[in-house]
């Protein structure tokens, strides 16, 4: 039991740390990178403590091809991840690894699905174009909340930096990313 704990432990922080650090390197950003802070919190199931994490992130690139690096606020990297159609390269201060698709890497990572391609959408402030929704605040063109996946996206605070998605379920899945820059 506790070494489950402590496995499922790993990979939230794995996973916030994938998708919440902002990783401060010494590369210089390209053009259109999105760099600010993500918090995720994953409720306590029957099996599992409550989880919360947060962390810097920097994320390039789209679904098909792009890059996420984490870090600590005081600029360690937590994990890097580069991706292209058929694979995707996760690289952490203790292992590095190939994977499928961004599936596996939220898999992985989190120990449970979260869809990292509708992310990328999400964060540009739209619907990702690969899956229905349905528009539950706002309008097709401009839509304030919506639900794709199962997840339900509040962009009302998107002027303002600030993203919400929220799974509903067992175990219920909020994240949260605030941008510093928005490409």
């Amino acid at each position: 039991m506790m070494r489950r704990m402590k496995q499922a432990w790993m990979r939230v922080a794995l996973a916030v740390s994938l998708l919440t650090t902002g990783c401060v390197s010494p590369r210089v950003q390209e053009a259109g990178t999105l760099q600010g802070r993500l918090a995720l919190k994953v409720a306590a199931t029957a099996a599992l403590p409550e989880r919360q994490l947060s962390a810097l992130f920097a994320l390039g690139g789209n679904a098909s091809q792009g890059f996420l690096e984490l870090s600590t606020p005081l600029g360690l990297t937590l994990a890097t991840a580069k991706w292209q159609p058929g694979r995707v390269e996760l690289r952490t201060p203790q292992e590095s690894m190939v994977l499928d698709d961004l599936n596996a890497l939220a898999q992985r990572t989190l120990g449970e699905p979260m869809p990292l391609g509708a992310v990328f959408a999400w964060l540009r402030g739209r619907a990702w174009d690969q899956a229905p929704y349905e528009v539950t605040e706002g309008n097709a063109r401009e839509p304030l909340t919506f639900e794709q996946l199962g997840w339900k996206v509040d962009l009302r605070r998107f002027a303002q930096g600030v993203l919400t998605a929220q799974r509903p379920g067992e175990p219920a899945v909020t994240l949260q990313a605030r941008w510093d820059r928005h490409p």
